[in-house]
């Protein structure tokens, strides 16, 4: 049959330029459309038409809906006889050229092989999916949301996902990558960013460095755990790596952890200075960083502008200091009174503070015998000995 054309091998061949083909119907609960037989037998292989009363055509179908329906897959070509994308029978969708889909998922994508390599700056690379945004914002993002709920409706306060947020400038395409997820009965929260400038920001999103982590009322902020006996983290600058280690019941505070470099130390810091310092050769500074005399083997070394002092406890006890100041002194804490002294010319105090004689003077010295009791004796030369 030909219609408006005199030529042409179909069964149907109408010519409709600048028109259109019409099916009407009488009334809106009415439907029409085109079957498509699968075997000369009645049993329709598809259906093309738009529904009248409601579930017709398909069961979720309304009134004027547009409606194909296949009876097994449903396929979509462009460009000629190539596959373009695919809905199955089962209601997976699979954007290919040969219609696969992987698993259970509902949706798989199969771009064309690559054999280029990975390039951030190159989106024929990598972008595979664009999800895009176009609305003018400092702020505005785009993303994918996930929801679980057991056969509730969705809400717009409950979604888990990913999504790309403008870097709070409104120009260019800078964005940070947030993530979000939504707590068991309360609202959704961003809980990482990752900013446009690479920062990882965790429950926080002010950057204080290339990492910063924000615990909230919670007093852990990070936990670093290994599967066997050791876990370590290390810090690597130009010159040498060093490390915090936990093996079984020990912890090392490891300064140069590779020996690689002569003359490492570990130094403790408060408010902006060095307090304490441990060298390469296991001698420690506290309150200066070096040897104040020769250096010749000082294990410990204790300094202070006014008075060093160096306190021994047993604790809540007794407790005795030794201190330096304008010489040294053994200074009972607990009594507040010094008992054995040395004067910056040498001179000896025992057992009071008090005015030193000569090259040396003993107060109050008392020396214990085997037996019971004391034997001792008082003096104080002024005269026989020059100040």
């Amino acid at each position: 049959v030909l219609i408006g054309k005199t030529s042409g091998n179909h069964i149907l061949d109408i010519n409709a330029s600048n028109s259109e083909i019409r099916l009407t119907k009488v009334s809106a609960s009415n439907y029409n459309g085109i079957q498509l037989d699968r075997d000369a037998s009645g049993n329709a292989g598809g259906y093309f038409g738009l529904s009248g009363a409601n579930g017709h055509y398909i069961n979720t179908s309304a009134q004027h809906d547009i409606c194909v329906r296949s009876e097994s897959n449903l396929l979509f070509s462009s460009g000629g006889a190539i596959e373009r994308l695919r809905i199955t029978s089962d209601g997976d969708v699979s954007i290919s050229s040969s219609g696969t889909v992987y698993g259970v998922s509902k949706l798989t994508i199969l771009p064309a092989d690559r054999t280029t390599a990975f390039d951030a700056s190159d989106g024929d690379t990598w972008h595979d999916v664009v999800l895009k945004q176009t609305g003018s914002a400092t702020n505005n993002a785009v993303g994918i949301a996930f929801q679980l709920h057991n056969n509730v409706g969705y809400h717009k306060n409950a979604g888990t996902g990913i999504a790309a947020v403008k870097n709070g400038t409104n120009s260019d395409y800078g964005s940070d990558l947030v993530f979000i997820t939504r707590p068991q009965s309360a609202v959704a929260e961003e809980r990482l960013r990752i900013t446009s400038g690479g920062d990882v920001l965790i429950g926080t999103q002010t950057s204080a460095g290339k990492l910063t982590v924000d615990s909230g009322t919670s007093n852990t902020c990070a936990t670093f755990k290994s599967s066997d006996a050791g876990a370590g983290i290390n810090f690597v600058d130009n010159n040498a790596r060093s490390s915090i280690e936990q093996n079984g019941t020990t912890l090392k505070i490891i300064s140069d952890t590779g020996a690689e470099y002569a003359n490492s130390d570990i130094r403790l810091q408060v408010d902006g200075s060095t307090k304490m310092k441990i060298d390469s050769a296991g001698d420690i500074f506290i309150g200066t960083t070096s040897d104040i005399a020769p250096a010749n083997g000082t294990n410990l070394c204790v300094s202070d502008a006014t008075i060093s002092r160096l306190i021994l406890e047993k604790q809540s006890v007794i407790k005795y200091g030794l201190n330096v100041s304008s010489g040294f002194t053994i200074y009972d804490e607990t009594n507040d009174a010094a008992r054995f002294s040395i004067t910056s010319t040498g001179k000896i105090i025992i057992g009071n503070s008090g005015t030193a004689y000569g090259n040396g003077s003993v107060q109050s010295f008392i020396a214990h015998t085997a037996n019971a009791g004391t034997s001792g004796f008082n003096s104080i030369d002024t005269t026989s000995v020059a100040a």
